[in-house]
C-alpha cells in the first residue's frame, strides 16, 4: 500500500514465508502499519507529505521549517505578514532575478529559509509572522531504515509466535537480545539512529 516503508512481499520473505501464504497477512499487515508513524516520529518524514505551517519571524533573516527533508522546489506559498498586509515572498536563490520579496532555501536537508533582500543578501523578514506551505519527504526508504524496520518486525513476530524465542525455536538466547518494551516496538531502529547521531557528532 501506499505510504508504507516495507511491503508485505518483503516481510514475507524476510520471515521466511511464503509469498502466497495469506495465514498471517492481517496481523503483518498490522505490523507494517503501526512501523510508519512510529518510525517518522522519529526519523521525520520519509513519505512525502504537505506542510502548512506559521512562524514568528520578527528581527530574524532565517528560519528552519519544522519537518525536513524539504523538497527542493516544493514551496507553494510564502506569505510574510506585515501588520495586518500580507506580502507574498517568491523563491530567489542567489544569482536569480531578487526584488525585496525574495527567500532562499540554502539547505533542503536542514529546512533552513533565509529572507532575502533586492541585493540578493540575506535580510531580516519585514513582518512578525511567516506563513509557508511546502512538502517534505524521500523519494525512497532509506536501506538502514528498511532493514531495521524489517528486523523489528521480525521481532514483533517472535514474541508473538514464539514466545520470545530465537527465530524458529532452538535453545540459546538471541544474542542481540531483542525484547518488546511497552513504549517502544522499532527498538533496533532507534538503536541504529543513535548510532548514526552518535557518529556525526563525533566527525
Amino acid at each position: 500500500m501506499a505510504g508504507e516503508l516495507v511491503r508485505m512481499s518483503e516481510v514475507l520473505s524476510h520471515l521466511d514465508l511464503a509469498a502466497g501464504d495469506t495465514t498471517y497477512q492481517a496481523e503483518l499487515q498490522r505490523y507494517i502499519e503501526a512501523a510508519t508513524p512510529i518510525v517518522e516520529y522519529i526519523t521525520g518524514p520519509i513519505n512525502t507529505y504537505t506542510y502548512t505551517e506559521s512562524y514568528p519571524c520578527d528581527g530574524l533573516s532565517r528560519i528552519s521549517l519544522r519537518n525536513v527533508p524539504v523538497i527542493d522546489g516544493s514551496i507553494t506559498s510564502c506569505i510574510e505578514y506585515v501588520g495586518v498586509s500580507a506580502f507574498t515572498l517568491t523563491s530567489q536563490p542567489p544569482g536569480s532575478t531578487h526584488d525585496n520579496y525574495g527567500f532562499y532555501l540554502q539547505r533542503p536537508e536542514a529546512g533552513t529559509l533565509i529572507r532575502m533582500s533586492s541585493f540578493g543578501q540575506e535580510m531580516p523578514f519585514l513582518g512578525s509572522w511567516l506563513t509557508i506551505t511546502y512538502r517534505a519527504g524521500l523519494a525512497s526508504v532509506p536501506p538502514d531504515v528498511k532493514l531495521a524496520v524489517l528486523e523489528d518486525i521480525r521481532g514483533l513476530w517472535q514474541q508473538t509466535h514464539n514466545g520470545g524465542r530465537p527465530k524458529w525455536g532452538g535453545g540459546v538466547p538471541d544474542e542481540d537480545g531483542w525484547s518488546v518494551g511497552p513504549l517502544h516496538l522499532f527498538p533496533r531502529l532507534a538503536a541504529m539512529l543513535e548510532n548514526k547521531a552518535r557518529t556525526q557528532s563525533i566527525a
